[in-house]
């Protein structure tokens, strides 16, 4: 939660000196997934989406939480650097883990479910917006916006507006 507040706050060197300062703090069990979560997190609130993307390559998280957290710092690193092939294969990989895990709980495989969901309707639009006039474009940017506040549970649903007012603009 430290490390989130942070990041929101963009007290970007604050929250890297307590990533580091606390880590031996942390429990041994967790130690690993906690700190290498919190740095890549830091590293894509910094926008640096390949070093976030590095961070958590090859770390194998075996809480079901940090797991998904950590998909989700990938989809959207991969969503800021426009590498489609990674972003649906992904998408693809965290339905599945949702679908067969039994650590998630309802509520959490509904809103990462939902992200995913929408993730790839956003992805669908970006990809189509060039192509699309203007005024298309923002009706269904529009459109998308409506379903997506209409959903009862979605994980990261400040960035999905986000990336969503971006393409109504």
């Amino acid at each position: 939660n430290i490390v989130t507040a942070g990041i929101r706050l963009q007290e970007y060197d604050w929250t890297d000196w307590f990533i580091h300062s606390y880590r031996e703090q942390l429990a041994p069990e967790t130690r690993d997934n906690v700190f290498t979560y919190s740095l890549a997190a830091l590293q894509y609130g910094r926008k640096a989406y390949r070093d976030a993307l590095h961070t958590l390559q090859g770390v194998e998280f075996s809480d079901a939480f940090y797991h998904m957290a950590a998909k989700m710092i990938q989809l959207k690193s991969y969503y800021e650097l426009e590498e489609t092939e990674a972003l649906l294969s992904l998408l693809e990989a965290s339905r599945k883990y949702i679908k067969r895990n039994r650590q998630l709980s309802a509520y959490q495989k509904q809103s990462n479910g939902s992200f995913l969901k929408m993730a790839g309707k956003l992805h669908k639009l970006r990809m189509r917006a060039p192509q699309l006039k203007r005024r298309d474009r923002q009706q269904q940017a529009a459109a998308l916006s409506m379903e997506l506040e209409a959903l009862p549970a979605v994980t990261n649903k400040s960035w999905l507006r986000e990336k969503i007012g971006a393409l109504e603009s």
